[in-house]
């Protein structure tokens, strides 16, 4: 799975952004393991020159956005839907 976000993210515009979006679905739901996308972001961070307090921070922004997103959507429709 490592091997493939790579080949998909390497060399693009995407290298920071990709990861960011996929840990915002991790948050929602999709069952991927947010350690591996964690660990090709700081992969694709050093193949592309990023510094790693830029990928770091990037990526925690990602993870508290995706778990904040499902949080708030559970505090507001929560009690409608059950």
């Amino acid at each position: 799975m490592l091997e493939t976000l790579l080949d998909h993210f390497q060399g693009t515009p995407l290298s920071l952004w990709g990861p960011f979006f996929l840990l915002l679905l991790c948050g929602l739901g999709l069952p991927l393991p947010e350690d591996i996308v964690l660990i090709t972001a700081g992969m694709l961070g050093v193949i592309d020159g990023h510094s790693w307090i830029k990928v770091s921070a990037f990526m925690y922004a990602g993870v508290l956005a995706g778990d904040s997103m499902i949080f708030f959507a559970g505090r507001r429709f929560g009690t409608r839907l059950l």
